[in-house]
């Protein structure tokens, strides 16, 4: 079995026939299939959760352009005074970012707008008193949010306001009083004095100083929903003002935060559009050009390689899937992902199906030595029709190979290595995880109190999921021992889950590697990705020396 790490001739990719380029699609396309049927099927991999692992996978992404996240967002907004169910969701996402990221552009924007302000309280006079009531100091200016501003705008226009302010002590207090001791505006009953300004002087709230007590956006925490209603208002109305906030917002903050705060309101129509090529197709492909001219890790350590490896590994397939390929369904799209980031948790999954024995015959079929000419002359097929549409069937080759990995590591220690060796692949594993530790189980006693005693220390140091089977061996008291059964020792399963492995890459990154049995995949994978970019380098007659 091979992973289609030898690079084929010219002369042997153009000596492909027409007719085995054919089969080879319609194998790559009947191995498509079968992932997405057995996806499907999978426990843990519905369509919600396919979702989240792609909004997940996308959040993660490094070096996403500001520009084009922002133009892809602009498609989504109100526009022409028309404003979808959609837009309206995703504005208020946006707003809402806008209100915790950068708080004082909002508070620009209802210093523009001051009348939604008046209308707040005057709709909503619960929060009358948290605004403008004040841990009253020494100061005026020491005096927080409303009630500076009302002290402040009460003393200057003290002609026309102050018989509109209500005092709860005994009698009024004159202007002259306050002036010389602020803290008197403590006794002022806030609720009754703003009622009074908004039925009979609203100016106040066009103030300078009101408007000053706005510049921060503090104000939107009293009620975050009914401001962002209010800006989306402005926002169908065509208000600049407020469509550049959001822009601001979108270039400026983290991808990550744009894709938990919105992708996962969008329909997926409009989640496929947006993240359809969000890397770009050009930048990409140039990244991919240079991850395949770096022929040396920088760790001098063998332990560190295999996550550099894994590392490198995960940013080929994010150029591959966010940037080289043009998707045409959301479900594909999905799909890849889930292989490219959630694929050991969807082996045990696939292995559970149906469709999993059919699934390993095609990917072997496709992996086999004697397929790598086809495979190579169908990527230059593809090539010439566009660069996404070979990059699709090179993910869905790298997808067969990586089955065929899983499928060879699940084998026996000895048929794992000689798989490698195959390959040409040098690699051994620490003789503290080759010892076979099979032990005698303990002879059970006689007596029947004991033996049952026995029975059920040795239980405890089995595998959770062992039950015992039924028969006369038990029945009559008859040990493991006794029948000639090796009794398995779990600890031992345990140390050679986690088994060192090392792997000497020859080609074409020269490194030695020490592995976990868990990082072994992405260090083969790596090495085959690696392989066929170094291979795509080449001019695309041939793809290959």
């Amino acid at each position: 079995m091979s992973l289609l790490l030898h690079r084929p001739t010219t002369a042997a990719v153009q000596g492909v026939s027409q007719v085995a380029t054919l089969e080879c699609r319609h194998r790559i396309a009947k191995f498509r299939s079968l992932l997405q049927q057995t996806l499907q099927e999978a426990e843990g991999a519905d369509k919600q959760t396919l979702r989240l692992w792609l909004v997940g996978a996308a959040s993660r992404l490094p070096n996403v352009d500001s520009s084009r996240v922002w133009r892809r967002l602009a498609c989504l907004l109100p526009a022409g005074g028309h404003c979808s169910k959609l837009s309206k969701t995703c504005s208020l996402q946006l707003l809402q970012l806008v209100c915790d990221a950068n708080p004082a552009k909002v508070g620009h924007l209802l210093c523009s707008n001051p009348k939604i302000v008046r209308h707040f309280f005057q709709d909503h006079p619960q929060h009358i008193s948290t605004w403008f009531q004040s841990s009253y100091v020494r100061s005026i200016s020491e005096f927080k949010n409303g009630a500076k501003a009302l002290a402040q705008y009460a003393l200057l226009h003290r002609a026309e306001m102050w018989e509109l302010l209500v005092w709860q002590g005994k009698h009024a207090q004159a202007p002259v009083a306050v002036a010389a001791k602020p803290h008197y505006f403590s006794e002022l009953n806030v609720n009754k004095t703003i009622r009074n300004i908004l039925t009979h002087h609203p100016e106040f709230f066009a103030s300078e100083q009101f408007l000053g007590s706005l510049s921060d956006g503090t104000v939107t925490a009293l009620d975050r929903a009914y401001f962002c209603q209010k800006l989306l208002e402005l926002l169908v109305d065509e208000d600049a003002d407020v469509r550049s906030a959001i822009r601001s917002c979108v270039i400026e903050q983290p991808f990550r935060l744009i894709c938990h705060r919105v992708l996962h309101h969008l329909d997926d129509a409009s989640l496929l559009n947006f993240l359809n090529g969000i890397l770009g197709q050009s930048y990409s492909q140039r990244q991919l050009h240079q991850l395949a001219s770096t022929d040396v890790s920088p760790s001098e350590l063998p332990m560190e390689r295999a996550l550099w490896a894994s590392q490198q590994l995960e940013q080929c397939l994010q150029l591959l899937v966010f940037g080289c390929v043009s998707w045409r369904e959301m479900n594909s799209m999905s799909m890849h992902v889930a292989l490219a980031s959630h694929h050991p948790q969807l082996q045990r999954a696939f292995q559970a199906s149906d469709r999993h024995q059919e699934l390993c015959k095609v990917a072997n079929v496709l992996c086999e030595s004697s397929s790598a000419a086809v495979f190579w002359a169908l990527l230059s097929e593809d090539a010439r029709e566009s660069d996404s549409c070979m990059y699709h069937t090179l993910l869905l080759g790298l997808w067969a190979v990586q089955t065929t990995i899983f499928q060879k590591l699940a084998l026996p220690q000895q048929q794992q290595l000689q798989f490698l060796t195959d390959n040409s692949i040098s690699a051994s594993v620490s003789l503290s995880a080759q010892h076979a530790l099979l032990r005698p189980a303990k002879r059970r006693k006689s007596h029947k109190h004991k033996r049952r005693k026995s029975h059920k220390r040795r239980r405890r140091s089995l595998p959770e999921d062992w039950m015992p089977s039924s028969g006369s061996a038990e029945e009559e008291g008859m040990s493991d021992s006794d029948l000639g059964i090796m009794a398995i020792d779990h600890d031992h399963q345990v140390s050679q889950s986690n088994a060192s492995w090392q792997i000497q890459l020859a080609s074409p990154v020269h490194m030695n590697v020490n592995a976990s049995t868990l990082e072994l995949p992405s260090v083969l994978l790596y090495n085959v990705i690696m392989n066929w970019l170094v291979t795509l380098e080449r001019p695309r007659s041939g793809l290959a020396p």
